[in-house]
């Protein structure tokens, strides 16, 4: 009788994220097969993450064979797992960016229900799933939805730490860790979420201490190891050529 009370308890708690994914599921999973990958992003990352596959090299960014560098490698990784364990294909090429999606969508709730009721903080969600150009970005095999669930999930992290106590250790190590996974999606990109969550990490530093803590200093420097290992092996064959590029095209972007 506990177990299935317990089990009750987790369905009865369940209930709103399951209700999410089914609104977010309808319109994000039926789409036209027809629906080609366009030229530009998503035919460049998926044909990047197919040359990974077919030449087993993980590390060279290329285009035709020419090492070219010109940002970081995160979504061409995922996009190249997905193949690897699914199969090439349009639509294996868009699974990160649908499970990103997805995780976007709850874990905005899981914040908003911690600082709005929770009746708000669902609709929302369900405000954002239902989105247009939301739901657009959620199929396309590009960085931008990938980069928004990695931030989303830093700030869950912190918010969380707020409120487990008894692990505050661990979710700030979580939170500090995304910056780097951040960067290993787009670059430079991330820092804009970092520049966002100052007047929270600063201007209520007496309140939570989050800076004060080692583990999202750890977390921090972990995050950026498989980038640092990446980069250190690009450099190993190519020179100063992986650090020149990705440095000037993401100041570019930042610029604009």
């Amino acid at each position: 009788m506990p177990r299935w009370n317990s089990l009750v308890s987790l369905f009865v708690r369940s209930k709103p994220y399951l209700a999410l994914l089914l609104w977010a599921g309808v319109p994000l999973l039926v789409s036209s097969e027809q629906h080609s990958l366009m030229g530009h992003d998503e035919g460049w990352y998926a044909q990047q993450a197919r040359w990974i596959v077919e030449s087993g090299d993980w590390v060279t960014q290329q285009w035709w064979g020419e090492p070219i560098y010109d940002r970081a490698m995160g979504i061409q990784w995922a996009i190249a797992l997905a193949y690897t364990l699914f199969g090439i294909s349009d639509r294996v090429a868009r699974l990160p960016g649908v499970l990103a999606c997805f995780a976007a969508i709850l874990l905005l709730y899981d914040i908003a229900r911690r600082c709005v009721p929770e009746r708000i903080a669902w609709f929302s969600a369900a405000i954002l799933a239902a989105t247009p150009i939301w739901m657009q970005a959620g199929r396309l095999a590009t960085q931008d939805v990938p980069l928004t669930a990695i931030e989303l999930l830093g700030m869950w992290a912190l918010v969380r730490a707020e409120s487990h106590p008894e692990c505050q250790a661990g979710w700030r190590w979580l939170a500090g860790t995304t910056f780097g996974l951040g960067f290993a999606v787009k670059s430079f990109m991330v820092v804009l979420a970092g520049v966002a969550l100052l007047p929270y990490l600063v201007g209520e530093r007496g309140r939570h201490r989050h800076l004060r803590s080692p583990a999202l200093c750890v977390g921090l420097v972990m995050g950026f190891i498989p980038v640092a290992i990446w980069l250190g092996l690009s450099c190993d064959r190519y020179g100063t050529l992986p650090l020149e590029k990705p440095v000037r095209a993401s100041f570019s972007a930042l610029a604009r």
